[in-house]
């Protein structure tokens, strides 16, 4: 079962799918179909499904069941009032299954005002900035750090990459039909220039290393005039028509800036509205053009934090060398491009032999001996971290020597998922890393590059049982809080496909399987106590309240747990 669909699991949810779209109009259980369709637009939303993936190969292919269970939603849709309401002049009417999105602050996506749409069934990822008016179509997957500009379209089913640059007017078309057509597919770090159409295909940035005046399709034309003015003269060739001729104003407005690296405008070039690469705090995935690449990084786990971390650096053109105990892993992590170093007698040494940075990601019971193997490999000046949940030494073992050398880092976001196939280059864009205060200088300088690189906006450093303290109240208490929730649900007989976005909400870390938990709650066994005891209190408080039939009482608990939750929002 996945925290999106609720009921189904992925595969139960495409079957039913298919069932459904093949069934005659004047045979269609309506409820039914209604219901796969907003577990779908909903798997779609969080990212679960595609509407193409990308195989082996390299080749981008349609998923047909994603797109028929989108088109049985318009099948089976009611058109309806969709205005905006009041005295409005403005009125709106289409098919109940496909409102608009109400994405919450807490998403990271950035929607400056001025009329922008995003449609049920797009999945929008954290750092996204969309300028108004843009539309994006239920479908289309649009990945972290990139800017969708005024009067953009992302059409139904779109693919667009990180790092993409939309220009204003440019339009990625959408293909819904048939389902077996490939959507259209703009990948990573690709500039579309102003009212630029793209309507088939797809458009990828040239191979690592390409000189921007040697292939043919890494070229400047499509920036617009402003910022072209700005890119230095030995480099305007590139901007030239392929062959050979300027191609006037009217021509460069509708080709595209491809790649990175020598093809980048510099900071300040005016192509964005907050320049990718001239951000003075240096956070987010784009700050890694702005360090010195560091060498090798080696990656032992390659679970869902591991797995996201040797994505978003391997992305980024970091040497990364990963090695897992799971082969599951270590096959997923191969077919995703991420090289592999080692047997299973190493361990995972041949990975950390001459690597700067050594991050290990496994879990909290395997860290005493992934830790002898990094400290064993790697060179006195490699910086060795960790990520396993729990900071204090007594939770971590594996003795002094290895408490000296080994610093704790932790990335405030997951997965209720596990294993490298729910990891996601984007997981750790704008997410806070809590990393221990005992770090050196020159060990924070490398800690900071790496999780930077990954996307995080926030360093925070604090010792570590400050650390697990603050662990056992915003992530075991909840986690626990969670999976009670959910278990009181199914003793009490509640239906899953009964519950709304709420009851989903709540109980959405109780997908999580219990994996390591039963050793990270043992880690810090006092403090997880006393958080229960509060828990209990307020439960306690409340059911008081309500047999007492005392608001007031009901209230003030009420806005405490009210204005904590929306403090949050306003961080976020």
């Amino acid at each position: 079962m996945t925290v999106a669909t609720g009921l189904f699991d992925l595969a139960r949810l495409r079957e039913r799918v298919e069932a459904l779209a093949a069934t005659p109009n004047d045979q269609m259980p309506v409820d039914d179909a209604e219901h796969a369709v907003n577990a779908l637009l909903a798997a779609l939303e969080h990212g679960e499904v595609r509407a193409a993936e990308r195989d082996a190969g390299g080749r981008w292919n349609a998923v047909p069941w994603v797109k028929q269970g989108i088109l049985l939603g318009f099948r089976v849709g009611r058109v309806v009032d969709m205005s905006l309401g009041g005295k409005s002049s403005f009125r709106f009417y289409d098919k109940h299954l496909f409102p608009s999105q109400a994405i919450a602050q807490s998403q990271g996506v950035r929607i400056v005002p001025g009329g922008s749409t995003v449609r049920r069934g797009a999945y929008v990822a954290r750092g996204v900035v969309c300028m108004p008016p843009m539309y994006i179509n239920v479908g289309a997957y649009v990945a972290a750090g990139t800017m969708v500009d005024s009067h953009a379209l992302v059409g139904s089913c779109a693919q667009i990459g990180e790092r993409v640059h939309l220009s204003a007017a440019a339009q990625i078309g959408g293909v819904l039909e048939p389902v077996n057509a490939a959507p259209v597919v703009v990948e990573d770090d690709v500039f579309v220039g102003g009212e630029h159409g793209r309507v088939r295909g797809h458009r990828g940035a040239p191979p690592r290393g390409a000189r921007h005046g040697g292939d043919p399709h890494a070229r400047y034309t499509g920036v617009r005039p402003g910022a072209r003015a700005r890119v230095p003269r030995n480099r305007r060739g590139a901007a030239r028509d392929p062959g050979g001729g300027r191609g006037g104003a009217r021509r460069a407005a509708h080709h595209e800036r491809v790649g990175r690296g020598a093809g980048a405008l510099a900071p300040g070039a005016g192509d964005r509205e907050v320049p990718r690469r001239g951000d003075g705090r240096g956070h987010g995935v784009g700050a890694v053009a702005q360090v010195k690449q560091r060498g090798p990084v080696a990656v032992l786990g390659l679970g869902c934090i591991g797995g996201s971390v040797a994505r978003a650096l391997a992305a980024q053109g970091v040497d990364v060398r990963g090695w897992a105990p799971s082969a599951a892993d270590r096959a997923q992590a191969t077919a995703a491009g991420i090289r592999i170093s080692g047997d299973d007698a190493g361990r995972g040494a041949a990975a950390c032999a001459g690597a700067t940075a050594v991050l290990i990601a496994v879990p909290l019971e395997r860290f005493p001996e992934a830790a002898r193997v990094a400290l064993g490999a790697a060179g006195r000046d490699a910086v060795v971290m960790h990520a396993c949940g729990l900071q204090r030494h007594e939770a971590l073992g594996g003795g002094a020597d290895v408490h000296q050398r080994v610093i704790g880092t932790h990335p405030l976001a997951g997965s209720h998922d596990s294993g490298f196939g729910a990891s996601r280059s984007d997981l750790f864009v704008g997410a806070t890393v809590s990393v221990e205060l005992r770090a050196a200088p020159e060990a924070r300088e490398r800690i900071e590059w790496l999780w930077r690189s990954a996307g995080a906006e926030r360093v925070e450093y604090r010792d570590a049982d400050t650390h697990d303290r603050l662990m056992a109240w915003v992530s075991h208490l909840p986690q626990l809080a969670s999976t009670a929730l959910a278990a009181t649900l199914s003793a009490g007989g509640v239906d899953a496909r009964a519950v709304g976005t709420g009851a989903r909400d709540a109980t959405r870390l109780a997908a999580s399987a219990l994996g390591s938990w039963p050793a990270l709650f043992r880690g810090a066994p006092h403090d997880l106590r006393d958080a229960l005891a509060r828990l209990e209190e307020t439960l306690a408080a409340m059911r008081a309240a309500l047999d007492g039939d005392t608001p007031a009482a009901l209230e003030e608990i009420w806005e405490r747990g009210r204005a904590w939750r929306r403090s949050g929002e306003r961080r976020a």
